[in-house]
């Protein structure tokens, strides 16, 4: 577990939308893996009743095998953010500099404290994190976060509700057109599994997602 006197600082910006502000920014992938947790969904027995708690999907770990595969190549790339929600207690914006500083939270009352380790619950991305978390990227790989702060679970469920619903499909036939259409030669064209997709139509691939769905969680 990481000390409570831990804390990391990164620049952002404030975006205002009507669900409310929200911060979007840059880390690292080794300092954004230090800081994450999950909220799976779960059942949750209780003297005469049973309840529904977390809203998070499990990790599927051949999705975390092809991404780790896929962060390996030259072409590696997740143009679109992982989605935190962060407690107002271990999270403060410096107006004047555009800096985010997230840190752990020490209470009096030990069930209210907060870890480094548990300070960012991840809305949307957990298979990308799970396999950057393998270490095997090369350099320093940056992940473009969204960042809610003090946003209940309410308000959780229904971003994660969206950005996974709410997804326009693409055609496979346009994907593949746009694959040509690169000037330089593409590693992930000639790799056996790309090609054993191209031919087969299954809807697996080494990329980050599949390609229909448009999202890369």
């Amino acid at each position: 577990m990481k000390s409570e006197s831990q804390a990391l600082t990164f620049p952002c910006i404030r975006v205002s939308q009507p669900i409310g502000d929200f911060y979007v920014g840059s880390v690292k992938a080794k300092d954004l893996c230090e800081i994450t947790t999950y909220d799976f969904r779960r059942l949750v027995k209780e003297v005469g009743f049973a309840s529904y708690l977390g809203i998070q999907r499990r990790v599927d770990p051949s999705r975390v095998q092809e991404i780790t595969k896929y962060v390996t190549t030259r072409d590696a790339c997740f143009p679109t953010a992982v989605i935190l929600s962060v407690p107002g207690e271990c999270a403060t914006f410096d107006n004047a500099t555009n800096r985010l500083t997230l840190s752990a939270h020490v209470d009096e009352d030990p069930k209210r404290s907060i870890a480094f380790d548990k300070i960012a619950t991840v809305l949307d991305g957990q298979h990308r994190l799970a396999a950057l978390k393998e270490g095997k990227y090369k350099g320093d790989f940056e992940i473009n976060v969204s960042v809610f702060i003090d946003i209940d679970i309410a308000d959780q469920a229904y971003v994660f509700s969206t950005v996974n619903l709410a997804q326009t499909k693409v055609k496979k036939s346009l994907v593949y057109d746009l694959f040509d259409l690169a000037k330089k030669r593409s590693p992930q064209k000639n790799m056996p599994q790309y090609r054993c997709c191209l031919g087969s139509g299954v809807r697996q691939s080494i990329l980050p997602e599949d390609q229909e769905a448009g999202n890369c969680n």
